[in-house]
Protein backbone atom coordinates (compact mmCIF):
# COMPACT_ATOMS: atom_id res chain seq x y z
CA UNK A 1 0.00 0.00 0.00
CA UNK A 2 1.22 3.37 -0.92
CA UNK A 3 1.80 6.10 2.06
CA UNK A 4 -0.41 9.03 1.20
CA UNK A 5 1.58 12.65 1.58
CA UNK A 6 -0.12 16.00 1.73
CA UNK A 7 0.92 18.20 -0.79
CA UNK A 8 2.75 20.72 1.96
CA UNK A 9 4.47 18.03 3.25
CA UNK A 10 6.11 17.15 -0.09
CA UNK A 11 7.07 21.02 -0.83
CA UNK A 12 8.61 21.16 2.84
CA UNK A 13 10.63 18.41 2.57
CA UNK A 14 11.64 19.03 -1.01
CA UNK A 15 12.49 22.02 -0.41
CA UNK A 16 14.68 20.73 2.50
CA UNK A 17 16.91 18.87 -0.18
CA UNK A 18 14.75 15.12 0.01
CA UNK A 19 14.37 13.90 -3.49
CA UNK A 20 13.44 10.41 -2.61
CA UNK A 21 9.53 9.80 -2.74
CA UNK A 22 8.92 6.79 -4.21
CA UNK A 23 5.76 4.87 -3.57
CA UNK A 24 3.60 7.81 -2.27
CA UNK A 25 0.01 7.92 -2.84
CA UNK A 26 -0.70 11.62 -4.86
CA UNK A 27 -3.68 10.53 -6.73
CA UNK A 28 -6.18 13.43 -7.51
CA UNK A 29 -4.21 16.28 -6.42
CA UNK A 30 -2.99 19.41 -8.38
CA UNK A 31 0.80 20.54 -8.44
CA UNK A 32 0.44 22.83 -11.49
CA UNK A 33 3.46 25.26 -12.48
CA UNK A 34 5.51 23.56 -9.31
CA UNK A 35 9.63 22.60 -9.60
CA UNK A 36 10.49 19.39 -8.61
CA UNK A 37 13.11 18.68 -11.18
CA UNK A 38 15.66 15.74 -9.72
CA UNK A 39 12.88 14.36 -8.17
CA UNK A 40 12.47 10.37 -7.73
CA UNK A 41 8.96 9.28 -8.04
CA UNK A 42 9.33 5.91 -9.17
CA UNK A 43 6.25 3.85 -8.12
CA UNK A 44 4.19 6.52 -7.29
CA UNK A 45 0.37 7.26 -8.03
CA UNK A 46 -0.34 10.45 -9.54
CA UNK A 47 -3.61 9.40 -11.35
CA UNK A 48 -5.84 11.54 -12.37
CA UNK A 49 -4.06 14.46 -11.07
CA UNK A 50 -3.60 17.94 -12.40
CA UNK A 51 0.45 18.40 -12.85
CA UNK A 52 -0.02 20.99 -15.97
CA UNK A 53 3.07 23.22 -16.55
CA UNK A 54 4.83 21.27 -13.71
CA UNK A 55 8.52 20.77 -14.33
CA UNK A 56 10.47 16.92 -13.59
CA UNK A 57 13.06 17.52 -15.59
CA UNK A 58 15.77 14.69 -14.91
CA UNK A 59 13.08 13.31 -12.79
CA UNK A 60 12.99 9.34 -11.85
CA UNK A 61 9.14 8.41 -12.59
CA UNK A 62 9.76 4.48 -13.13
CA UNK A 63 6.21 2.44 -13.03
CA UNK A 64 4.71 5.81 -11.98
CA UNK A 65 0.91 6.10 -12.56
CA UNK A 66 -0.25 9.02 -14.38
CA UNK A 67 -3.24 7.86 -15.88
CA UNK A 68 -6.24 10.49 -16.72
CA UNK A 69 -4.32 13.36 -15.80
CA UNK A 70 -3.64 16.58 -16.88
CA UNK A 71 0.23 16.89 -18.03
CA UNK A 72 -0.11 19.77 -20.48
CA UNK A 73 2.89 21.77 -21.05
CA UNK A 74 5.37 19.96 -18.54
CA UNK A 75 8.71 19.96 -18.69
CA UNK A 76 9.97 16.66 -18.29
CA UNK A 77 13.60 16.33 -20.03
CA UNK A 78 15.10 13.69 -19.62
CA UNK A 79 13.11 12.12 -17.03
CA UNK A 80 12.99 8.69 -16.96
CA UNK A 81 9.25 7.23 -17.63
CA UNK A 82 10.06 3.81 -18.44
CA UNK A 83 7.25 1.39 -17.38
CA UNK A 84 4.80 4.45 -16.21
CA UNK A 85 1.24 4.32 -16.95
CA UNK A 86 -0.01 7.46 -19.18
CA UNK A 87 -3.34 5.57 -20.09
CA UNK A 88 -5.26 8.66 -21.34
CA UNK A 89 -2.89 11.12 -20.09
CA UNK A 90 -3.23 14.53 -21.47
CA UNK A 91 0.45 15.68 -22.37
CA UNK A 92 -0.43 18.49 -25.09
CA UNK A 93 2.58 21.28 -25.68
CA UNK A 94 4.67 18.85 -23.12
CA UNK A 95 8.87 18.83 -23.29
CA UNK A 96 9.98 15.47 -23.22
CA UNK A 97 13.30 16.11 -24.75
CA UNK A 98 15.43 12.87 -24.27
CA UNK A 99 12.75 10.96 -21.83
CA UNK A 100 12.98 7.96 -21.55
CA UNK A 101 9.06 5.94 -22.31
CA UNK A 102 10.26 2.07 -22.77
CA UNK A 103 7.72 -0.28 -21.73
CA UNK A 104 5.36 2.44 -20.99
CA UNK A 105 2.02 2.68 -21.54
CA UNK A 106 0.22 5.37 -23.66
CA UNK A 107 -2.67 3.92 -24.56
CA UNK A 108 -5.25 7.21 -25.85
CA UNK A 109 -2.63 9.41 -24.60
CA UNK A 110 -2.77 12.97 -26.20
CA UNK A 111 0.78 14.08 -27.19
CA UNK A 112 -0.57 17.15 -29.52
CA UNK A 113 2.20 19.79 -29.97
CA UNK A 114 4.64 18.42 -27.89
CA UNK A 115 8.59 18.38 -28.32
CA UNK A 116 9.95 14.72 -28.32
CA UNK A 117 12.97 15.07 -29.88
CA UNK A 118 15.44 12.52 -29.00
CA UNK A 119 12.72 10.80 -26.89
CA UNK A 120 13.04 6.43 -26.03
CA UNK A 121 9.90 4.44 -27.34
CA UNK A 122 11.08 0.78 -27.04
CA UNK A 123 8.25 -1.52 -26.63
CA UNK A 124 5.87 1.56 -25.40
CA UNK A 125 2.01 0.41 -25.94
CA UNK A 126 0.96 3.83 -28.22
CA UNK A 127 -2.43 2.50 -29.35
CA UNK A 128 -4.51 5.40 -29.97
CA UNK A 129 -1.93 8.06 -28.88
CA UNK A 130 -2.12 11.35 -30.89
CA UNK A 131 0.98 13.14 -32.11
CA UNK A 132 -0.51 15.59 -34.32
CA UNK A 133 2.24 18.47 -34.81
CA UNK A 134 4.61 16.65 -32.32
CA UNK A 135 7.73 17.03 -32.73
CA UNK A 136 9.36 13.59 -33.12
CA UNK A 137 12.86 14.16 -34.77
CA UNK A 138 15.46 11.72 -33.69
CA UNK A 139 12.88 10.14 -31.37
CA UNK A 140 13.62 6.43 -31.44
CA UNK A 141 11.15 4.16 -31.85
CA UNK A 142 11.14 -0.27 -31.60
CA UNK A 143 8.72 -2.27 -31.04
Amino acid sequence: MKTRLAISELFDRYSMGQRDFRDIDLHDVILSWSNLSDIDLSGANLSISIVEGICLSDAKLCQVNMSHSDITVADLCCADLSQANLYKADLRGADLTGANLTHADLRGADLTGANLKNTKFLKTNLTGARFRKSELSDAIFCS
